[in-house]
């Protein structure tokens, strides 16, 4: 998944979250301007509650994705599935194993890391490139 569809994705999921729980905040304050009782304005509570743990499971699954995909490109460990090492959780609707936000957060660090070394890299190739062609044209001239 390349930055761009994981940046609009995740956009989208976004205001995904932040539509539905505009809606739901209007929905509940519709509800007591109409005196509704406690037990329907709990029950659109747990709604916009599992509404939007939907679209965060999503979001967590996209992180995911992203960024162990980027981990497979760059050749860097992926936390094991293991229970004792806390690192992935279940979806309690969507049923996907996710990282963690401390996973998510070491796996990222890592990959930024190796990022680093690749733009060293290309910095110093792209220095020697300027000293060469500066010295090509100084002995043309």
């Amino acid at each position: 998944m390349n930055y761009i569809h994981y940046r609009y994705s995740l956009w989208k999921l976004q205001n995904s979250r932040n539509s539905t729980t505009n809606s739901f905040q209007k929905d509940i304050k519709n509800a007591k301007n109409n005196n509704k009782s406690r037990d329907e304005i709990s029950g659109i509570r747990s709604q916009a509650w599992f509404e939007t743990d939907c679209i965060d499971e999503e979001i967590d699954d996209l992180n995911t994705r992203y960024w162990t995909d980027l981990a497979r490109r760059y050749c860097l460990p992926i936390p094991a599935i293991d229970r004792e090492a806390n690192k992935w959780t279940e979806g309690k609707y969507n049923g996907k194993r996710c990282l963690t936000k401390e996973a998510v957060l070491e796996l990222r660090t890592l990959v930024r890391k190796e990022r680093e070394v690749y733009l060293i890299w290309i910095a110093a190739f792209t220095g020697v490139l300027g000293a060469l062609t500066g010295l090509i044209a100084i002995i043309k001239s």
